[in-house]
């Protein structure tokens, strides 16, 4: 079995992870393990699931990661 590489993303994805699925990948969010230990929630959020993002999703995938980066840093505050 090959093992295939994430898809690139053209925009900035804080806390974005790739996880490679049987038809395709899954897109989440990973909260900072630092901020989710002083009992930030959630620690992860599904964004998209697929075979290939077109950059219409690897938009939204990244601006959906932005924003609740934005949210867990500011509750850490």
């Amino acid at each position: 079995m090959t093992e295939r590489t994430p898809p690139k993303m053209a925009h900035e994805a804080p806390g974005l992870v790739w996880r490679e699925r049987k038809n395709g990948w899954a897109a989440t969010w990973q909260a900072r393990s630092d901020i989710v230990k002083r009992g930030y929630l959630p620690k992860t959020v599904a964004l998209w699931t697929g075979a290939e993002p077109d950059d219409k999703d690897a938009l939204q995938i990244a601006t959906r990661c932005q924003h609740l980066q934005s949210e867990m840093l500011m509750w850490s505050r």
